[in-house]
């Protein structure tokens, strides 16, 4: 018998608290970047999720790692910037 994988869950979070765990991990790469360049980059990426709006950060939560509050996330987002910015970096490239 030949097994099947199972559909992945479906994450479920309202696009009002998506847009404010993003706002809050924003904020977070702004203050973590250690040079004005990093600070344009990580504006830059910011920037580009914020266009595609709030209902966009919640259908790309996951990706986003924005899921639950990034400020009380086990591994600090200013420990782990290139991380955040590569999550974000892919869910912007994905369709």
């Amino acid at each position: 018998m030949k097994k099947t994988a199972k559909p992945a869950a479906k994450i479920v979070i309202s696009a009002e608290t998506a847009a404010e765990h993003f706002e809050i991990m924003a904020a977070l790469l702004i203050e973590s970047a250690a040079t004005e360049k990093a600070v344009e980059f990580a504006t830059r990426q910011i920037e580009a999720v914020r266009a595609k709006g709030a209902q966009w950060m919640a259908d790309h939560a996951a990706e986003l790692n924005i899921i639950s509050n990034p400020s009380r996330d086990f591994c600090p987002v200013a420990d782990n910037r290139t991380f955040h910015l590569g999550n974000i970096q892919m869910a912007l490239m994905a369709k």
